[in-house]
């Protein structure tokens, strides 16, 4: 997520309870929220990580390892990220 992603989304709930978000740009809070953003993205791809692990895929078996695959795809997204 870019920076200017985080501050959207802090935008769109501060809306959503009547108020405005406009960042200091002194006062952490950008970082505070970008800090935060990662972590919530992290704990999301592992636990989407997790289900691809545990889904059937095509059959009881995975003698391909996709489920693998996918969970390592995810949880790369991560590392790509800087997260």
């Amino acid at each position: 997520m870019t920076q200017e992603e985080i501050i959207a989304m802090a935008n769109a709930a501060a809306a959503r309870h009547g108020h405005t978000y406009e960042p200091e740009p002194a006062d952490g809070t950008v970082e505070f929220l970008t800090s935060f953003a990662a972590l919530v993205a992290a704990k999301e791809r592992e636990a989407c990580a997790e289900i691809a692990e545990k889904e059937d895929v095509a059959s009881t078996d995975d003698p391909f390892g996709v489920q693998s695959c996918i969970a390592d795809a995810i949880r790369a997204r991560g590392q790509k990220e800087g997260a």
